[in-house]
């Protein structure tokens, strides 16, 4: 059950985001909104290990766009993010700042859909209306299963215009987030890799995995069947006798490594549970 997102978040001056670059994405818009609540005060975004290492320089963009200031090391964390004391909650300046922050909003999401994600979760907290124009965007089904969950707690966002080049949101302003409770999905981004590597080295079963999910990944399915791979597949009973869950078999006629070495290798089991917490190493035959 989740209980929604609270406004009351002026103690917030510090958001620790571990080694995920996707929560870091996602929090740097709540960052701006965080500022705009607090007077401007400067929130700062750090975490530790490889995300020190890589550049967020596109959601550094996406944050000027926006209308706040982002002090980096060069698109490095840590971001110390603040908005400027500017515009007010009542049409802002010339009808562009509402709350602080923009109420028009435009930049590429050619690097990244999930900074994306983090506005549109974000936007619906502003007090008045606000567009959202994404130029070049990547990954529109995660996009498109940000809206659904959003939906699920009760927040509307209308796709305006949606173009391969450009996709534009209308978010209302004044939203609140309602409690709600989800099921959430395994992670396919994960299983997909050991959907490949079963294949190529004699088989694996990945258990509680969805069909027919929201998730791109999954179309490694797909890609599998056209290689010549099979794949059975059988309900479980889940959650209260819902057919929620799909244990899926890989096998194959014939592979690359089976035409070499005349041998059939196992792969073993792979939990789903495990989910974006797995770590695998794919080994490429050329």
């Amino acid at each position: 059950i989740a209980v929604g997102i609270s406004t009351e978040l002026g103690g917030i001056s510090s958001i620790f985001v571990g080694e995920s670059g996707l929560l870091t994405r996602m929090l740097i818009p709540f960052a701006a909104y965080l500022s705009s609540v607090s007077n401007g005060k400067e929130i700062e975004i750090t975490g530790h290990g490889s995300i020190l290492k890589r550049n967020l320089g596109e959601s550094v963009a996406a944050l000027e766009a926006a209308g706040a200031t982002c002090r980096s090391n060069g698109g490095h964390l840590p971001f110390k993010v603040s908005v400027p004391l500017k515009g007010s909650s009542q049409g802002g300046v010339q009808g562009e700042i509402i709350g602080k922050i923009k109420s028009n909003i435009e930049f590429s999401g050619k690097e990244s859909s999930q900074i994306v994600s983090g506005f549109l979760m974000m936007l619906p907290l502003l007090p008045e209306d606000s567009t959202l124009t994404v130029t070049n965007p990547a990954s529109l089904p995660y996009i498109g299963l940000t809206l659904r969950v959003l939906r699920k707690f009760g927040i509307e966002i209308v796709a305006e215009a949606a173009l391969p080049e450009k996709i534009t949101y209308r978010i209302p302003g004044g939203q609140k987030y309602a409690t709600t409770t989800l099921h959430l999905d395994s992670d396919w981004s994960s299983a997909a890799n050991f959907a490949v590597a079963g294949a190529l080295l004699g088989g694996v079963t990945l258990q509680n995995m969805p069909l027919e999910s929201s998730q791109a990944d999954e179309a490694v399915l797909k890609l599998l069947e056209e290689l010549g791979y099979e794949r059975d597949e059988w309900d479980v009973n889940g959650w209260e006798g819902d057919t929620w869950g799909h244990y899926i078999h890989y096998g194959f006629l014939l592979t690359a490594l089976q035409h070499f070495t005349g041998q059939q290798h196992g792969v073993g089991f792979y939990d789903s549970a495990l989910g974006s917490n797995a770590d695998f190493l794919l080994l490429a035959f050329c």
